[in-house]
């Protein structure tokens, strides 16, 4: 017989696979898909949590297409292969049980539960920072930069939900960023940026604007342009010159 934490990573496992699979847990962006990778490509998803983008990349990607994920907490990690199995895309995507960050390094990550007792809130879990978390969970997870764990040289997509340590992600891909110029969709919180890590939205714009990119959010069916620092917290989508064909129809900047 099961013990209660097993029959919870299993009823888990089963819930998310069914509203990954069925629709019921979207994301705007996920219509994108489509239209920023083609068969073969490689994709990276950076803070893949329980598999949402993972699932939808895989088969955009089919066939040939890989799917790289990262995800540092390790019960998550652990229900990510199983969703992964169930939903038929394990053969495409390549997990890894680690970080995102500027440098190869062992970090704290925090996670908070939703109170005393209550299991961790996994999609909120993120780098430690400079605000105060009293009572949160914490893992030690190994960090890595995108530019050396990520060796395939047809990146055509970036993913990164990170819970406010997103300029870090992007710091540790400068080889990717500039070689290969992935369309990066990029979860962007402007309190989670000040209070987690004292950096400016501006900070994140002059990097991507330093390789190239313009920066759109996807509003009513088109990528308009954005001002992150003064706009909406959420996913933007910033566009290379490489692969801003792809996308031409939707642009409206």
């Amino acid at each position: 017989m099961l013990d209660a934490p097993a029959l919870y990573d299993v009823a888990l496992t089963v819930s998310k696979a069914l509203e990954i699979r069925g629709g019921a847990w979207t994301e705007l962006e996920l219509r994108l898909i489509p239209e920023l990778v083609a068969p073969g490509e490689t994709a990276v998803d950076v803070g893949a949590n329980y598999g949402l983008w993972c699932w939808h990349l895989a088969r955009a990607l089919a066939p040939g297409g890989r799917v790289i994920a990262f995800e540092p907490i390790p019960p998550t990690a652990r229900s990510l292969r199983r969703i992964v199995k169930l939903l038929g895309v394990s053969h495409a995507v390549e997990i890894h049980e680690a970080g995102y960050g500027e440098r190869h390094e062992t970090t704290t990550f925090r996670i908070p539960a939703a109170g005393p007792g209550e299991p961790p809130i996994a999609g909120l879990a993120h780098m430690s920072g400079i605000e105060p978390t009293e009572g949160w969970l914490t893992v030690e997870a190994p960090t890595f930069p995108l530019d050396a764990a990520v060796t395939q040289t047809n990146v055509s997509l970036v993913k990164a939900d990170v819970e406010g340590a997103e300029l870090f992600v992007l710091r540790g891909a400068d080889r990717i960023l500039s070689e290969q110029q992935p369309t990066v969709v990029c979860e962007v919180g402007r309190g989670l940026l000040r209070e987690r890590y004292g950096i400016e939205p501006a900070e994140l714009v002059e990097l991507m604007r330093a390789h190239g990119y313009s920066i759109t959010r996807l509003e009513g069916g088109r990528l308009r342009d954005a001002d992150v620092s003064r706009g909406h917290d959420g996913n933007y989508v910033f566009i290379s010159g490489r692969y801003r064909h792809r996308v031409a129809a939707r642009l409206e900047m």
